[in-house]
């Protein structure tokens, strides 16, 4: 039982990063069009649709740039690109652990 509820606690841990590297996103976003008075549609855009999709990789995601996220997106067909991100989170999981 007592497993148990470390998993759970870890995956709500988890969550809350999620969370708040969104919300982190979301200010900057805002900060952004506030100090310039224009929005990147594009970053705007992937904000959306990662928290649409509840997406568990949006913090890696969110660190690459647009010339790397252009060609993953002309890449990857919804399933395809779920299966690439996996495979970047176990990259990354490996990364840490060495």
């Amino acid at each position: 039982m007592a497993e148990a509820l470390t998993e759970q606690a870890n995956d709500i841990r988890q969550k809350i990063e999620q969370l708040k590297a969104s919300l982190l996103a979301i200010e900057q976003l805002k900060t952004e069009v506030l100090q310039m008075h224009t929005v990147n549609f594009k970053m705007y855009a992937d904000i959306i649709v990662n928290l649409q999709m509840k997406n568990d990789a949006y913090c890696h995601i969110k660190r690459l740039d647009d010339d790397t996220l252009d060609h993953i997106r002309s890449q990857f067909d919804k399933e395809s690109g779920l299966d690439f991100m996996d495979r970047f989170n176990r990259l990354s999981d490996e990364i840490i652990q060495l």
